[in-house]
């Protein structure tokens, strides 16, 4: 029972940070407020959506890890 409890909290906080992110980083809602997470959660749907490119950081690891294979 309380895995089932804990995994509806899990469900939940996921819902919710997906609608905060769509709020405000797709949106537009509440950037006058919160400006950082604005940024943040734009950046986030920018990724999601695949219109950003990708981190140079990630780029290096990815590169990296196919070499040494």
């Amino acid at each position: 029972m309380v895995v089932f409890v804990v995994a509806l909290i899990a469900i939940l906080a996921m819902a919710v940070g997906i609608g905060a992110m769509v709020m405000m980083g797709m949106q537009g809602y509440f950037r006058d407020r919160h400006p950082g997470a604005a940024r943040t959660f734009s950046g986030l749907a920018r990724h999601l959506n695949g219109d950003a490119a990708m981190p140079e950081t990630l780029e290096q690891m990815l590169r990296k890890r196919s070499s040494s294979h």
